[in-house]
């Protein structure tokens, strides 16, 4: 998997510590692709690599648009699993 050098300065900078989900969805026959802590910023792809490319656009627009409203950026999750209550 190859991708941009945009995407990944998008990876390495703006996303480091924060979950991406990347889900199948083999009723579309597509990657459906989240950040966890950023309500709402998702996006889709027909290949990872394309989804992948595709969230780095999203959060770019996402993030600059909680700049814009002066919005407070969650910060990356802890890694921790606890089976009683799920992640954490």
């Amino acid at each position: 998997m190859e991708i941009s050098k945009d995407a990944q300065y998008v990876l390495d900078n703006l996303l480091d510590g924060y979950h991406i989900g990347l889900v199948w969805d083999a009723e579309e026959c597509v990657w459906f692709v989240y950040i966890r802590e950023w309500q709402g910023c998702l996006s889709q792809g027909d290949t990872i690599t394309e989804a992948i490319e595709m969230i780095c656009d999203a959060a770019e627009g996402w993030y600059d648009s909680c700049m814009q409203d002066r919005m407070d950026i969650p910060e990356p999750l802890e890694h921790a699993w606890d089976f009683s209550k799920g992640w954490q």
